[in-house]
């Protein structure tokens, strides 16, 4: 469990419909990614990672098509930041 200071990367792989281009990577369209990452943060707490989420003090995230032939997921690095 992280206890201090804690910087994330997280990356929202959407699902892709048939009609999105093999090329298109951005998805750019709802649901917001901030809405999503709200759920996202309150899981991880809920789950245990860390006390709590306003110990994110640094953070980049992304939101992209799932890449042809994989589900969607969401994938998080995190690191607990050094005074």
């Amino acid at each position: 469990m992280f206890e201090g200071p804690i910087k994330i990367l997280v990356k929202f792989f959407m699902p892709r419909p048939a009609y999105v281009k093999k090329t298109e990577i951005w998805h750019g369209k709802r649901p917001d990614i901030d809405n999503i990452l709200k759920g996202f943060l309150d899981a991880v707490t809920k789950a245990g990672w860390w006390l709590d989420d306003g110990q994110v003090a640094d953070i980049r995230i992304s939101k992209r098509y799932a890449p042809l032939g994989t589900e969607s997921k969401t994938v998080m690095w995190a690191e607990e930041i050094g005074e």
